[in-house]
């Protein structure tokens, strides 16, 4: 089953799994022979990132050894920040390493693809919408016209790795045919947030 997960004992978790591992952490890891998150020790486990909770990576090895969620106390003044209607996008490129698609690079990453899943009400069910093209040598501006009508104007939109769905966006907002969208792009960028 493609849905379980590959490795069912806690205590055999590996240190991968965390967010933004450190160096220090991968050379002890490597140096011990070892890729189990409980073997590290936790003073190599001490970290800060703006966004996260101190000593993320100590939540996550204890949450993981105790088999316990570990959730922020305070959460209820992150969700006052986000606005309804929640989206939760994904966006997915190619490369081309002999362009095809007008008004590309070589190896430029182009939006090909993206869903967006719209929760409108607290409680409600999940609208999903999507958008594929290989098609059409408009490509990114189709991309960038329907993402705009989907979105709207007003809410949160929720990705995993915001600096990739906001260089994107960036990139799209710069090209020629697609500047008089710059600030409804930007406007998307402004209402993202990071899962991670």
């Amino acid at each position: 089953d493609r849905c379980s997960p590959p490795e069912t004992n806690i205590n055999k978790v590996s240190y991968k799994i965390l967010p933004y591992c450190t160096k220090q952490i991968e050379a002890y890891c490597k140096k011990n022979k070892t890729d189990e998150l409980k073997d590290i020790p936790k003073d190599l486990l001490q970290s800060s990132r703006k966004g996260y909770a101190e000593n993320y990576h100590e939540i996550i090895q204890e949450a993981h050894i105790k088999n316990t969620p570990w959730i922020n106390k305070d959460i209820s003044e992150q969700f006052k920040k986000w606005k309804m209607p929640f989206y939760f996008m994904d966006f997915e490129t190619i490369q081309q390493g002999v362009p095809i698609i007008k008004n590309t690079k070589p190896f430029e990453q182009v939006p090909f693809q993206w869903s967006v899943q719209k929760l409108s009400q607290k409680g409600g069910v999940l609208e999903e919408f999507s958008f594929i093209d290989f098609d059409d040598q408009d490509i990114e501006f189709n991309f960038l016209k329907k993402l705009i009508e989907i979105l709207g104007d007003k809410g949160t939109i929720f990705v995993h790795n915001d600096p990739f769905e906001k260089g994107v966006l960036n990139k799209l907002k710069e090209k020629t045919k697609m500047k008089s969208y710059s600030d409804q792009v930007e406007s998307i960028i402004d209402r993202i947030e990071d899962t991670l």
